[in-house]
């Protein structure tokens, strides 16, 4: 079989046996245009940030708090699948989505991964994005509400990834605007918060929700749409979030050392 086995047979194979945990699906598959140079020769989530590439810190993190990890490629996806198939990664259960061209945008790519999830809710991840929370308090939250996608926020953020409103009495998104504009809030108990890029869904939502091959964008299409359908549930987070996908940002970022702060 090919070195890098395929994502079907690995998932037919380890259904049966494996034990139920919750999976990660990290978004790994971007062209990093707004990058420029940095990326020609490497994916950005395999930038180097303090020793080692972020998407291998970042997957540590999740595997330590016994997570499954489906890493959702496309650009440069060799240099990802060569890293994560090493001699130190056998073990590690990691399986890999190889996106279609042309590359379906962040919300086709969930719905794309989401068909190999194993476990009833998931969550999402974006590879250029530094954030940490506590990852069982999040899914315990995400099974008591009744709503089908968690956003997880942060008070704290650079503000790349959008403004959101939140009604704390109900712990529900009422607004969010992925381009970082202040809105005003219609209501005085509201309060505003800052995306994370992360989120805890359904499975089962997102697959009879989009159609298998659509191509969307999750923050500009989709997440509006289901913040106007009182789908989103919000949860908040005491760490800040980075995300480094512009040049700029990642030198500010890239001598790091997120050992300590993800805890590895």
């Amino acid at each position: 079989m090919n070195k890098h086995e395929s994502l079907k047979n690995r998932h037919d194979r380890g259904r049966s046996s494996l034990r139920m945990v919750n999976d990660a699906i990290i978004l790994c598959g971007g062209l990093a245009t707004r990058m420029g140079s940095v990326c020609d020769a490497v994916p950005k989530c395999m930038l180097p940030v303090g020793d080692k590439p972020f998407l291998d810190t970042l997957v540590r993190w999740l595997l330590r708090n016994h997570m499954g990890v489906v890493l959702s490629c496309g650009h440069h996806d060799e240099i990802i699948k060569d890293h994560f198939t090493g001699p130190d990664w056998l073990k590690s259960g990691i399986r890999f989505v190889d996106q279609p061209t042309p590359l379906p945008e962040t919300g086709g790519a969930i719905r794309q991964a989401a068909a190999f999830a194993r476990s009833e809710h998931f969550l999402v991840l974006n590879g250029d994005t530094i954030v940490s929370f506590d990852i069982a308090r999040a899914f315990t939250h995400h099974a008591s509400r009744v709503y089908p996608v968690t956003q997880l926020l942060s008070k704290s953020s650079n503000q790349n990834q959008g403004l959101v409103t939140v009604d704390p009495a109900e712990q529900i998104v009422v607004d969010f605007d992925e381009s970082g504009s202040p809105h005003k809030r219609t209501l005085a108990r509201y309060i505003d918060a800052c995306s994370t890029g992360a989120y805890i869904v359904n499975r089962d939502f997102v697959i009879a929700r989009f159609e298998p091959e659509a191509r969307f964008s999750w923050e500009r299409e989709a997440m509006p749409e289901l913040v106007q359908d009182l789908e989103v549930g919000a949860h908040m987070i005491t760490q800040g979030v980075i995300d480094f996908g512009t040049p700029m940002r990642y030198r500010f970022i890239m001598n790091l050392d997120l050992d300590e702060y993800y805890g590895n």
